[in-house]
């Protein structure tokens, strides 16, 4: 049984592992030459067809989320510069931060061609084991036991996730014992964890999916640098590009995490698309060169089905490159369409590849390489359900049964902290529910009874979404939802008389945890 930490208490997703607003309400059609134009203060908004995209085949790709009700949280479609269409499923809100999970990859990938271009990094062919010459390192320092293969790794091998090193990641499940990425997560020190890898075949070999290597690329550049890689990117990215509300989280010893744990709004998402859409230049200014856009998102190896990897790029068998991560984060580059698609959601591993279905299905067949006629009737229409996905109609409560007064305000404690927390109450009284977390500091948030999340700020954690339904009489289940993560908490309360059993479930993997616990009073 794997420990489940609750959301704003700690790092439940690390074992573990819908509001939309029509903000891009049509303007006068612009024109389609949106030349020297930058969104660096903002983004502009269009009509789809004003920027050559049929508001019918737009329409289709929302119904297709709706219907099929995918756990999508946000769509930002940006064309000629301009935002086209843009959703958010309740309870995610328009200018809130997102988590980026592996798009952070893609991020990381254009620090280093900012510091390449700076002089920082010499060039892609640097060895790795040269960034740290201090360190001590199993199977391939001089200090200890020499590997060839591991003196052989450069920076374009972690880049292109072909080091050779011997990593289980995509193997198994995050939960797994053996899942590498795992052990980084749950050592002292994870770039040593790295580096002491033993190798399993020569770099440049095959293509082999590695979060550490990842990881491994933020801590040159703090190296190469001087600046955390946080520091850096303010400095000479999100600065730039006006993105200001980042939030990226670090490792026990202060080293930005290069895999994972990057926020930003879908919005800035979208700029980090339309960068490398124009190239690398921005506003007058080359933040990264052409070159290095060039050779980050062509082919370099064979990945997986028929996708091939850059440096942290997916390129795609449709023209079309992006950066991924999990649960479904998405930022696609179309240079051929002057596109760029955001997607942010929650979706289960096995749809992992499901926007890019999306896109290819739907998106790329609504763009036109010229204005289309103004369509004011469809154009509505597409507005319209863009907007009803950011204020669902509430479902009508069915009664509760008589155990939810048994069991309202009752304080349960739990058997051990499986959960990440010993005690809670729910409290259910006019068609409102509590959750109440105990601990040093009590915790209340509100839960919807009528299919609609209701969100409580929680100190120093942020925006958590609940609602929840009676299943049947003995059992309650409650969605849990963090406003900046990508996966949902389901909990199941099962009660028996003074007893309950609490099983937890990450939506995206299905990943479990449970305890049982005991009324107090």
């Amino acid at each position: 049984m794997h420990r489940i930490q609750f959301l704003f208490l700690g790092a439940i997703l690390v074992l573990l592992a819908g509001c939309a607003r029509a903000t891009a309400t049509p303007s006068p059609a612009p024109q389609l030459d949106s030349a020297g134009y930058f969104p660096t203060q903002g983004w502009r908004t269009s009509s789809p067809e004003a920027q050559g995209m049929d508001s019918a085949a737009l329409l289709k790709l929302f119904d297709e989320i709706q219907t099929k009700q995918l756990n999508v949280h946000s769509v930002v479609i940006a064309r000629h510069g301009f935002i086209v269409a843009e959703a958010y499923w309740r309870p995610f809100q328009p200018g809130a931060r997102h988590v980026l999970d592996s798009c952070t990859k893609s991020v990381n990938s254009a620090l280093v061609g900012i510091a390449i271009k700076q002089g920082k990094i010499a060039n892609v062919n640097q060895r790795v084991l040269d960034f740290f010459p201090e360190r001590a390192i199993a199977n391939g320092s001089t200090a200890l036991t020499t590997d060839a293969r591991k003196q052989a790794m450069t920076l374009e091998h972690l880049l292109t996730m072909s080091s050779g090193m011997d990593w289980n990641e995509t193997g198994v499940p995050i939960s797994a014992p053996n899942n590498s990425n795992r052990q980084m997560l749950q050592s002292k020190d994870w770039v040593q964890f790295v580096l002491d890898r033993p190798m399993k075949e020569q770099p440049g070999t095959g293509f082999n999916y590695n979060s550490g290597g990842a990881h491994l690329v933020s801590a040159i550049l703090q190296k190469a640098t001087g600046m955390s890689e946080l520091a850096f990117a303010q400095e000479y990215l999100f600065k730039p590009l006006g993105i200001s509300d980042v939030s990226w989280t670090a490792d026990p010893n202060g080293i930005y995490r290069g895999e994972d744990g990057l926020e930003l709004t879908a919005r800035d998402m979208a700029k980090i698309g339309y960068l490398y859409l124009k190239g690398g230049a921005w506003d007058g200014q080359q933040i990264v060169t052409s070159d290095w856009i060039q050779q980050s998102s062509r082919k370099h190896i064979p990945a997986t089905g028929e996708l091939s990897y850059g440096y942290q790029w997916w390129a795609q068998p449709f023209n079309a490159y992006n950066a991924a991560g999990r649960g479904s984060q998405y930022i696609f580059v179309l240079p051929d369409l002057d596109l760029v698609v955001v997607f942010t959601a929650g979706l289960k591993t096995a749809m992992f590849d499901l926007p890019a279905s999306l896109v290819e299905t739907f998106i790329i067949p609504a763009s036109k390489p010229e204005p289309l006629p103004a369509n004011a009737t469809t154009a509505d229409a597409l507005a319209a359900r863009l907007q009803s996905f950011g204020q669902p109609e509430p479902k009508a409560m069915l009664p509760l049964p008589s155990l939810a007064q048994a069991v309202s305000g009752r304080t349960y404690i739990l058997d051990d902290d499986a959960l990440g927390w010993r005690a809670f109450a729910l409290s259910f009284k006019e068609g409102a529910a509590v959750f109440r977390v105990m601990g040093e500091k009590p915790v209340e948030m509100a839960v919807g009874l009528d299919n609609v999340y209701r969100t409580t700020r929680v100190e120093a954690r942020g925006d958590i979404a609940l609602r929840g339904f009676w299943q049947n009489d003995k059992t309650f289940v409650m969605q849990f939802q963090g406003l900046n993560e990508a996966d949902r908490l389901d909990y199941t309360f099962t009660f028996d008389k003074d007893v309950v059993d609490v099983r937890v479930t990450a939506f995206i993997d299905g990943n479990t945890a449970q305890a049982r616990g005991k009324a107090q009073n």
